[in-house]
């Protein structure tokens, strides 16, 4: 009885460790695929921060322009005033 009890203990070690072995597996397979979508999720984040900072950029950009444009008139009207007045 007791070398029945050894095997039937050992095929079911084996089973245990094949069961293991189908689980570490199953796991690799879903890590492989978290980390595929996760280095997906990560360039399109880089991609939207590019893009986003760009068009901060550019609107940076056209607002100095448009300030600048403002300034010039504001002078422009200012020196205008002054040569009426005789300054």
């Amino acid at each position: 009885w007791r070398l029945e009890w050894h095997r039937n203990w050992i095929v079911r070690q084996r089973r245990d460790a094949d069961a293991c072995a189908r689980a570490t597996a199953i796991s690799a397979v879903s890590v492989a695929h978290a980390t595929t979508t996760l280095n997906m999720a990560r360039q399109q984040r880089r991609a939207i921060e590019r893009l986003k900072e760009r068009a901060k950029r550019r609107y940076d950009l056209a607002a100095r322009r448009h300030e600048n444009t403002e300034m010039d008139a504001l002078a422009g009207i200012r020196f205008t005033t002054g040569l009426q007045e005789g300054e």
